[in-house]
């Protein structure tokens, strides 16, 4: 019509000039159009999306102690869904916004179903005892699928029901049948799924980029398959909120797992089964090799009793070959450990990680091994120190990169007898002297040194009872003296040491510099007194003095005695000679 109206004899030879001015017409209009239709579908992500403002409050929550839904996810409702049915999947299912139910079964190569927006296109279960999307390799034999990708949706188990999985990868496991190659990017799966995403089958060189799974009645992530899951990426994906654990990888096949890469993954406030044994953000059992970097994780396993070996990062079993942990943080909240390892055949570096937060009852880093061919090597981590449990031969299968470094914590008062020794491995005791009966709150194999900054004649009592209590291979008390240092290890019910300079008697040593002055009035050979405070002295001490430069040896009538708090030198009124002073308490 546009064409007629303008340009009704655009081929009559009369009408050359008005055919070249509508020639420019329809470049204009062609430009136009072409422009309008690249800017449409801005346009509708833009009106699809979240406002800045609320993307910022929900990231915002979803960084605490509690989980705020997706706004998308507070709407839904199964009424108002609609019914998806792709019997016959085209290589490309493209999904504008709405809410749709199905159980979507992939099992073909090359299928790509990906919405407009994630925030705007849900996945709700048509059936809520099957799966939302299956890729599924059963019926194709030897020849497999490979190459299939779900990205930008939200696949949610409506509030108030019980799903199956959400997303889920399958295929049969006696024959050789591949289901490689996947994509999965900008995905949330929330809602009581059995598991989130799970892995059943085989999958290998499959990836999942940007993926937020949370509230899971299960697993957020299920790789438990007797078959290969190798070379799987998961990078900047979020496992928060679930019952179990966040990340569950536990491999039976023969030839283990490898090539499994974490990076930039978020592990927060799993493991809400109070009861769940060997409680984690990640659980690692039966890995030739996998890596944990750039990742972050906290308050995982809030309230678990199970068996106290919660932690944040948990490898059992019999292998974790070649699994390292790095550059990660580790924000411990409640009894959870960072980094608990008890597989009996395990390698791997820990390095560049950092441990913090206000739980103050689990391990930073744990390590009990036993097979010949175990080695753990940790390096450099920030606030660790890590506690090694040899085997029964003695032998640690650990070697640090990094000098031993205990941490700095002040004691200045010891209340029953008893220092609190819970996330710690060092104690400086200030003041005193304090009589110790026991450290509370340690962990099998923790190491702790005691140290004594400025008093003398701390008592450590010997098999006193108390929890936590000191036992000594002779069976008598010690004391802990200025500048000494007593290294101990506990072993589950008593701390025993390990090395150490110290005696059953307190020494006290000090410096006195002589001076001239004589008491006012006095003339002559008249004696001078100079004094030391020394903390914890009593008059039966008994103190010694040895001249420590030649004018100090030129002296005689020169004498020392103890007071209550004090020694006493008594010598002839001369300026600089030095002595040292030794005592003990009896």
């Amino acid at each position: 019509m546009l064409f007629v109206e303008c340009c009704p004899d655009l081929y009559d030879s009369r009408f050359v000039r008005k055919s070249e001015l509508c020639s420019y017409f329809y470049g204009a209009v062609f430009v136009v159009l072409f422009v309008l239709a690249l800017l449409y579908p801005l346009n509708l992500i833009a009106q699809s999306t979240p406002h800045s403002s609320e993307s910022v409050a929900r990231a915002g929550a979803m960084q605490k102690n509690h989980f705020q839904m997706p706004k998308a996810m507070t709407q839904t409702r199964r009424s108002t869904a609609v019914p998806l049915d792709i019997t016959n999947l085209t290589p490309m299912v493209y999904l504008p916004c709405g809410t749709y139910s199905a159980n979507l079964v992939i099992a073909q190569s090359g299928i790509r179903i990906i919405g407009v927006a994630r925030d705007c296109v849900q996945l709700i279960p048509a059936d809520p005892s099957l799966p939302v999307v299956t890729i599924d390799a059963t019926n194709t034999g030897g020849i497999g699928i490979g190459y299939d990708e779900v990205s930008e949706l939200t696949i949610t188990c409506p509030s108030g029901e019980v799903c199956s999985d959400g997303l889920k990868i399958m295929g049969r496991t006696d024959i050789y049948q591949p289901n490689d190659w996947h994509k999965f990017s900008r995905l949330g799966i929330y809602g009581a799924f059995q598991n989130g995403i799970n892995l059943a089958g085989r999958t290998i060189w499959s990836e999942f980029d940007n993926v937020e799974v949370a509230l899971a009645r299960g697993n957020g992530i299920n790789i438990a398959s007797i078959d290969t899951t190798n070379e799987l990426t998961f990078r900047n994906v979020r496992a928060a909120h679930n019952f179990n654990f966040g990340i569950y990888v536990n491999n039976a096949q023969k030839d283990l797992a490898n090539g499994i890469l974490f990076d930039k993954v978020n592990a927060e406030y799993n493991g809400l089964n109070t009861s769940l044994a060997n409680c984690s953000g990640i659980f690692l059992s039966g890995v030739s090799q996998a890596t944990i970097t750039n990742s972050y994780f906290e308050g995982n396993c809030q309230g678990n009793t199970a068996d106290k070996t919660s932690a944040e990062v948990r490898l059992t079993g019999t292998y974790n070959q070649s699994v390292s942990i790095v550059n990660s943080v580790f924000n411990m909240q409640y009894t959870e450990s960072g980094i608990y390892n008890d597989t009996i055949q395990t390698t791997g570096t820990y390095d560049g990680n950092k441990f913090t937060g206000s739980g103050v009852n689990g391990y930073t880093i744990y390590i009990a091994t036993s097979h010949p061919m175990s080695q753990i090597m940790v390096g450099d981590n920030f606030s660790s120190s890590p506690t090694i449990v040899p085997d029964v031969n003695g032998v640690s299968h650990v070697r640090t990169l990094s000098a031993f470094g205990f941490d700095y914590n002040a004691v200045t008062s010891v209340p029953n007898g008893m220092i609190d020794v819970g996330g710690k491995n060092g104690a400086t005791l200030f003041y005193g002297p304090y009589v110790i009966n026991g450290l509370a709150n340690g962990l099998l194999g923790q190491i702790v040194s005691l140290t004594a900054l400025n008093a003398s004649g701390h008592v450590l009592t010997n098999a006193s009872g108390a929890p936590g209590q000191i036992v000594f291979p002779d069976g008598q008390n010690r004391i802990l003296n200025i500048g000494e240092t007593l290294l101990l290890s506990f072993d589950g019910a008593s701390w025993r040491p390990i090395e150490g300079n110290i005696t059953t008697q307190p020494r006290y040593v000090g410096t006195i510099t002589t001076k001239s002055e004589l008491p006012p009035g006095e003339r002559g050979a008249v004696p001078v007194v100079d004094t030391l405070a020394v903390q914890g002295i009593t008059p039966q001490s008994h103190c010694l003095y040895s001249a420590n430069n030649q004018l100090a040896s030129m002296q005689f009538n020169t004498f020392i005695s103890p007071g209550s708090g004090f020694v006493a030198l008594t010598h002839r009124a001369v300026d600089g000679a030095i002595f040292s002073i030794f005592c003990s308490s009896n």
